[in-house]
This record gives C-alpha cells, structure tokens and sequence, in this order.
C-alpha cells in the first residue's frame, strides 16, 4: 500500500434498537403463583379476623384488577359463562373497594360476612383464572399484569377499565422500550417500598 493512502477505519456495529426481551423464566411463574395463592390464603385466614395486611389489600386488589383485564382483553373466552360471572365479580370489586377505604386510615380491615362471601367466592375463581393463565400462556399473562399496572395508574384504582384503554396498553407493552420502561419503574417502585 503507498505511502499517501491512509488505512480503512474499521467500522463500528450500529444496534437497531433497544435489545430488551422478557424472559419468562420458571422461578418468575413461580414467584406469580406464589403471591397469588397467598392473596387465596389472606382471603381465608387474615380477613375473617380483620389481620389483613396493607401488602395482602394491595395484592388483592391487583389481583381483581388483573381479573378485569385478563376477562377483557381475552376474546376467546366463554361470553355467556363471563357474562354469568359479572354481577358477582363486580359486587364483590366494590365491596373490597368498600373494605379498603373503611380500613384505610386504621390499617385494620374488617369485612361484614356478606362482603367475606362474595370475596371468597371471586378470589377462588380469580385464583382458578390466573393458575391457568400462568401455566398456559404465561408471558400473556406478564402483559396483562403490567398493562393492569399502566391502568390503575392512568385510571385510578376506582376508574373503568375499558377495552379501548386495555388495548392502548397492549400496545405500549408491545413496543420494546414500554416494555422496558415499565419493568424497570415497577422494580424501582418495589426497591423504595422495601
């Protein structure tokens, strides 16, 4: 090569976008399965004796509101059996949202035996709901979950959930940087709490 004639520079690998996947591991199905059947054991245990924890409140509301939009955003789910199921699980939405304010201040949740049986009743199937989503399509149900953390969010604990909304939030989670973004605010969320 002559002297005047300069060397190529090597050139350098561009990245095409973030490289973020969710990875649906065993241990996080687990851990899901885990919380979830602890909520089924509060509702048993805890609040039949008004010892319910903030953390069990919390768990159990998610879980009513992972409830709304896994019934939702599947479309092919049975119609009528859902439509058979809604004046119980909404009753009981609003009788947990009832308990959740009356306890707030004192921390102290008590339900009447109406609101307990109504509760029992729609976290044993919610739990039947969400152990088969986590064995059948457990990334769906990932999704589901964070697009339900988007919601209360946007819409408040108490707001309407709405297919328009849920699909608003599928897609945000589709798109590799809301995905992202939103794993890593729940993470932070959780390290300040703890």
């Amino acid at each position: 090569m002559p002297v005047s004639k300069k060397k190529r520079k090597n050139g350098r690998v561009k990245k095409c976008g973030p490289s973020f996947h969710l990875k649906v591991t065993p241990e996080l199905i687990e851990v899901f399965k885990k919380v979830y059947l602890d909520a089924q054991i509060a509702t048993e245990i805890k609040l039949p004796m008004g010892n319910a924890e903030p953390f069990d409140m919390k768990v159990l509301t998610d879980m009513f509101n992972v409830g709304t939009v896994g019934f939702i955003n599947r479309t092919w789910l049975d119609r009528e059996e859902l439509e058979a199921f809604e004046p119980d699980f909404k009753a009981a939405k609003a009788a947990l949202n009832q308990l959740y304010h009356r306890g707030k201040d004192t921390k102290r949740w008590v339900c009447t035996g109406d609101e307990l049986n109504l509760i029992r009743d729609v976290v044993a199937t919610l739990g039947q709901f969400i152990e088969d989503s986590l064995t059948v399509s457990p990334l769906l149900f990932i999704k589901e979950f964070i697009a339900m953390d988007m919601l209360t969010e946007k819409v408040g604990n108490g707001g309407e959930i709405t297919k328009p909304l849920i699909d608003w939030a599928m897609k945000q989670i589709e798109s590799v940087n809301g995905l992202a973004n939103r794993i890593r605010a729940l993470r932070n969320r959780e390290r300040k709490t703890q």
